[in-house]
């Protein structure tokens, strides 16, 4: 609330603010938090590398399957807590 009175205060009334999909995830080495912007997929896309189609009102996104620490250049693979990947079903 406090941040909003300040922008309606700065003259930038018009100033909108674009939010994306994002994953956080924090760096096991140093212990920062990191963010990593989601790969956002088109539907169509999708329905033409599977059969049948997808849910219409649904968002498609990915994450990374590598990620970097922004504060102490630490490399992991990245998995997403309680996902199960479509490919790991196909198996």
């Amino acid at each position: 609330m406090v941040a909003i009175g300040v922008l309606l205060m700065s003259g930038m009334e018009n100033m909108i603010a674009r939010l994306h999909h994002a994953f956080r995830w924090d760096c096991d080495v140093c212990g920062r938090e990191n963010f990593e912007r989601a790969i956002c997929m088109e539907k169509e896309y999708i329905e033409s590398k599977i059969e049948g189609e997808v849910d219409k009102d649904g968002e498609y996104v990915l994450y990374p399957a590598l990620v970097s620490c922004k504060h102490c250049s630490a490399q992991f693979l990245a998995t997403f807590q309680d996902l199960t990947d479509l490919e790991e079903e196909d198996e």
